[in-house]
């Protein structure tokens, strides 16, 4: 008998005690264990899929579509007294961003200085021109960076 026979119990359980006692009831219906796993297959599933989808071609365009959309919004904000010529400097740098991200040039994370400039320039809901101009700024620098990095080898401001 393990236990001893005045009918104290112990205050330390010996492992053979443990394993020669009945098995106890189980607490987590059996179906959880897999479930679980399951969870964590299905986790890590989503994880590749996802990073698989930011390094494709697909995510830029995505990005794209992103960014018209927060320019749609931005331009609903601009004051009154923002002159034509910041507007249409704005939207030409705009474009060419757009543009430089589709091909391939600009990458998703060269973006996030022009992304944090949107985002901080929208946050009382109204841009004036000081702003707009900061934002222009900041994609001017992202086009710049562009056009050193990504020239193509044919391009016609080199001389032949």
């Amino acid at each position: 008998m393990t236990l001893p026979e005045s009918g104290e119990t112990r205050q330390f359980v010996r492992p053979a005690d443990y394993y020669s006692a009945a098995t106890p009831d189980r607490v987590m219906p059996r179906w959880a264990t897999f479930g679980c796993g399951a969870a964590a297959i299905g986790f890590l599933l989503i994880l590749f899929l996802g990073s698989f989808f930011l390094s494709s071609n697909s995510a830029s365009s995505f990005f794209d579509m992103m960014i018209g959309m927060s320019i749609a919004e931005l331009k609903d904000q601009y004051a009154t007294d923002i002159p034509p010529t910041i507007r249409e400097s704005f939207d030409t740098e705009i474009t060419r961003m757009r543009e430089d991200l589709r091909a391939g040039r600009i990458s998703i994370t060269g973006m996030q200085p022009f992304l944090q400039t949107i985002q901080q320039i929208s946050s009382d809901r109204r841009v004036t021109a000081p702003e707009l101009e900061r934002a222009t700024a900041a994609a001017r620098r992202i086009n710049e960076s562009a056009g050193k990095a990504g020239q193509p080898a044919d391009s016609t401001d080199q001389p032949h």
